[in-house]
């Protein structure tokens, strides 16, 4: 019995021991794929002091942690950080690293990023850094990745998006977004989940607010085809304050653009949906906000969108005979209709 015990305990602190010198065996070889991977497909400086490794946190994966990353521009874009990230934390495969294969990267989880993407007053854009096979040092037609994406699951914490497009006067801002996927990326078919919610969306577009501080919610279903870049949406909807749309259909990626057959419908026909994507409309008080009749909404596109093609679209609004009324005001605006 206690030679069982001893031997027990020695096994248990081997394995132990194991668990904490694992992380300082591999964080060279990790650190140095990471910098490689950003110089040889990246146009921009990509910065981070240093990385840390956990064995127990998501065991029998390794854990990396990357704190404070930074993507640069250059050129044009040298004064403009694309995107800042106050951590990421990335899964691997331990046994990919072991076995001296491609690291596999299990799962993704992304601390408070925020995402500046520009287009200049000439319509260039700050976000186009792909570098392409000839500007690879060496390019090459097949799957030179150091890295084997696998991903299981990804997360968003706290992100934030801004878009500011000069020559189109649009500006875009969404905050407090919590994003959530899971799937297999590592096989050729998949089912992917996805749920999202942003606290604020605010859209300007010619110096005029039409989306004010309104929270977002968007579920989705997708049956993806990795293989060939062919998506199927099955089960999505997209919440914006009061109002909710239905979509469904499928989206492609093809070798020069991309190809969509989609439709979108709301569900609700209640006048008070629509109403609150009004921002003057859409206060604290909009609960009190008395509303009479409905509205039907529908929209589509379908064909190929690239920089020559778009495809084509249609968009239907239809309120026969609404009201609002405001419980502090006398009267009512009455008689709204849009056709």
């Amino acid at each position: 019995m206690k030679k069982t015990l001893k031997v027990s305990a020695i096994v248990i602190a081997t394995l132990l021991l194991i668990m904490i010198l694992t992380p300082f065996l591999f964080k060279s070889q990790i650190l140095n794929l990471l910098k490689q991977e950003a110089n040889k497909s990246l146009k921009a400086k990509v910065e981070f002091s240093d990385i840390s490794l956990n064995l127990f946190r998501s065991f029998p994966n390794l854990s990396v942690s990357v704190p404070d990353i930074k993507v640069i521009g250059v050129e044009k874009f040298e004064k403009d950080t694309l995107c800042a990230i106050k951590n990421t934390r990335i899964s691997v495969d331990i046994m990919s690293l072991i076995s001296g294969a491609k690291p596999e990267i299990k799962s993704i989880l992304i601390d408070n990023p925020k995402i500046n993407l520009v287009v200049l007053a000439d319509s260039s854009t700050n976000w186009d850094i792909a570098k392409t096979s000839s500007e690879k040092a060496q390019p090459s037609s097949s799957d030179t990745s150091a890295i084997r994406i696998a991903l299981k699951k990804l997360e968003v914490i706290n992100g934030s998006i801004s878009y500011r497009d000069t020559p189109n006067k649009t500006n875009l801002l969404l905050s407090g977004l919590d994003f959530f996927m899971k799937g297999d990326l590592g096989s050729d078919e998949t089912m992917l989940s996805i749920q999202a919610i942003a606290k604020s969306l605010n859209v300007n577009y010619g110096g005029i607010d039409y989306i004010k501080t309104a929270p977002v919610e968007v579920k989705t279903e997708i049956n993806a085809n990795l293989k060939e870049m062919l998506f199927s949406l099955k089960e999505s909807s997209l919440k914006i304050n009061d109002l909710i749309l239905k979509a469904e259909g499928s989206f492609a990626m093809l070798s020069d653009g991309y190809g969509m057959d989609l439709k979108f419908n709301a569900p609700s026909t209640d006048f008070k949906a629509l109403l609150s994507m009004i921002p003057a409309v859409y206060s604290q008080s909009f609960a009190e906000v008395k509303t009479t009749g409905s509205f039907s909404f529908n929209a589509f596109t379908k064909g190929v969108f690239n920089e020559k093609v778009m495809p084509a679209f249609g968009l239907e609004i239809k309120v026969p005979n609404a009201s609002f009324k405001y419980p502090a005001l006398p009267t009512s605006a009455d008689k709204i209709s849009i056709d």
